[in-house]
Formats: C-alpha cells, sequence, structure tokens
C-alpha cells in the first residue's frame, strides 16, 4: 500500500469521478482507476461502488477513507514539520487565549511577529482558562495564555506580567477621583459583572460581605468590553481586569477608584507542553515573548523582537515553583496582593 494508493481513493470518493480525481492529482483518469483497483486487491474488498454514474465508497471504504486521510494528514504534517525546521517561512502556530488575552494582549504581538515572519499564520483559539492547560498538554494548540502557572509538570511556563483587578466607574460618578474610598463608601452601588463567575468577582463580594455592605449585581454582559460600556452609561461600577481598561483610563472616559483593601492582581503566563516538538517558527515566537516589553500591563508596547536575551524565566509548571518568575522590578510583590486565578 502506497501513498499514492490512499490520494487516489480520497480524490475518487471526494469527486465522486475518476475523470475528476485524476484532473486533481495531477495523473490519468487510468492512473487512478489503477491505484483504486490495487488498494481493492491489497484489502481484498471492494473500496468504490461503480454501478452509478455518481460514485460512492462501499461500506468497507468508508472505513478505509477514515484512516486514509489520517495517514495523509499526518504525512503532510511531517513534511511540514520538517520544512519548518529549515526555515521558518511558512506553517501554522496555534495560540490558546483567554478573552482579555486575546482581546488586549495578542494582537500587537502577532502584529511584530508577522512583521518578521508574514508566512506564518497565527491561529488564535479563545478558550475557557481552564480548557487551556489541557489542549496545551494533548497537543491541540502550541502555546496557551492563562492567568496562574498549572500545576502539571506536562507544561513548562513563562510568567510574563501581573495584572491588577481594579474597580472602575464613569467620569462623572460621586466617587471619581475620590482617595482612599472605603467599600463602605459604595454601599447601595449597582454593579455589572462578566457573566463568567470568576475567583475576581467572588473576592470583591467577599469584601462586601466582610464591611456587611449589600452588593446588589445588575446585570452579567458577556465580554468586558459590555462590561465597560455598561459602566460608561452609567449602569453601575465594575471590577476588571486593569489590561482590559488602559486605553479607557488614557482617555479619561473610565475612572479607577483607588479602593482600601482591594488589591487583588492576576499572573498572566505563557505556557507550553515540556515534551513537546516546536516549529522553527514555534521557536522564534517562543524567544519574541521572552523579549517582549511586559512593562505596561498589556504589553501593547511593541518592541523589536529578536528574542536573543530572554528577560522571563521559564520553568516547569511544578506546585513548588510558585517564585517570581520576572525578578524584582517587574510587577508587585507576592506578600503584597491577594493572588486572583481567572
Amino acid at each position: 500500500m502506497e501513498f499514492h494508493h490512499l490520494e487516489a481513493l480520497i480524490a475518487v470518493v471526494e469527486e465522486s469521478s475518476f475523470s475528476r480525481a485524476g484532473d486533481r492529482v495531477c495523473r490519468t483518469q487510468s492512473a487512478v482507476s489503477q491505484a483504486v483497483k490495487r488498494l481493492e486487491e491489497l484489502l481484498g474488498v471492494p473500496l468504490i461502488d461503480r454501478s452509478s454514474p455518481r460514485l460512492q465508497p462501499t461500506e468497507a471504504g468508508n472505513v478505509i477513507l477514515d484512516y486514509a486521510r489520517t495517514i495523509v494528514q499526518v504525512r503532510e504534517r511531517a513534511l511540514r514539520s520538517i520544512s519548518d525546521l529549515r526555515e521558518a517561512s511558512g506553517g501554522k502556530i496555534t495560540i490558546a487565549a483567554h478573552e482579555s488575552a486575546a482581546h488586549y494582549v495578542l494582537p500587537a504581538l502577532v502584529r511584530a511577529f508577522h512583521a518578521v515572519l508574514p508566512g506564518v499564520q497565527i491561529e488564535i483559539q479563545r478558550q475557557p482558562v481552564e480548557e487551556i492547560p489541557k489542549r496545551v498538554v494533548n497537543g491541540r494548540t502550541d502555546f496557551g495564555f492563562v492567568t496562574s502557572r498549572p500545576r502539571s509538570r506536562d507544561v513548562k511556563s513563562i510568567e510574563l506580567f501581573r495584572d491588577p483587578v481594579i474597580l472602575i466607574v464613569p467620569p462623572g460618578h460621586r466617587l471619581a477621583g475620590e482617595k482612599g474610598v472605603r467599600i463602605e463608601d459604595l454601599g447601595g452601588e449597582e454593579f455589572v459583572a462578566h457573566h463568567v463567575r470568576t475567583p475576581t468577582t467572588e473576592k470583591v463580594l467577599l469584601l462586601f460581605d466582610r464591611a456587611q455592605i449589600a452588593c446588589h449585581v445588575a446585570a452579567r454582559l458577556w465580554s468586558y468590553e459590555n462590561v465597560k460600556e455598561f459602566v460608561r452609561r452609567g449602569m453601575g461600577i465594575a471590577s476588571v481586569p486593569q489590561m482590559c481598561i488602559e486605553e479607557e483610563l488614557r482617555r479619561g472616559s473610565l475612572v479607577k477608584l483607588e479602593i482600601e483593601g482591594l488589591d487583588f492582581y492576576r499572573t498572566i503566563c505563557l505556557i507550553y507542553r515540556s515534551e513537546s516538538y516546536l516549529s522553527e517558527a514555534g521557536h522564534r515566537l517562543l524567544d519574541m515573548i521572552r523579549g517582549w516589553d511586559w512593562s505596561n500591563a498589556s504589553g501593547r508596547r511593541e518592541v523589536a523582537a529578536t528574542g536573543s536575551s530572554a528577560r522571563s524565566k521559564t520553568c516547569s509548571a511544578s506546585p513548588s515553583n510558585e517564585r517570581d518568575e520576572l525578578g524584582p522590578g517587574h510587577g508587585s510583590s507576592v506578600n503584597r496582593h491577594d493572588r486572583v486565578d481567572l
């Protein structure tokens, strides 16, 4: 059994014609017919029902067709991987990311990467944060952006930056610009929140419970963009990751409240499999991420990203490895914050 036998079968089934299948695989109709016939002889069963003008696979044909497609796809991936080893001029890199990373971190990073390697396709898969490590471990994605380091020895992680969780209000709010605002000052305020109940939301609500202040969630919304728009229109206040709100804070269209006791953060990490093949393009992206300027929370500052000097240390994601990966001067000390994993 040879690859061209399988390719001929796939083409005949998908084109329902020997002649069109021949055009597709750049062979004569006779050569395609002979290839399918040889495959039938090897397997000892008919694979194509030739009794009608529109060719259809037999039951055995459908069974072998699934395997044929898998074998051909594996061969194509193998050849592509070898090509990528020689030159990072093509191929695809897949990245699974949670909502805020997909919207506010990756656009600038992907733009900078494509400026260096325009032939490489980047596929971004938006996923719930708890699903991302699973997709990385099972090989369904090359890289993942998560909000805490997974407790798995099957992945490596790079801590990129710490993302504070803040409360926002519209500019005309009674507390906008006030210093030293206490939880008690928020009594009677309505909240708008993300529809996914995260540990961040629960910790904010716990602060209200401890202060014995009623906190009414008026709306749960689909995305942080929705949350920001509702706050801008005076529908309530909200807790959001700071990376999602930097542009609005610069423009003054939303205002951050300085709340006593609200000192939470998320640890944004890149993860990838410990024992996994990375194409040359994948290594180039990894180098770029290591050399990226993460000094502003969203990482949107574009830099020359050769990646020759790694700023972040790579580590296995084990329970004992919880130290500050960025070292002094990057983010805040762990002891000053209450860590939240979104």
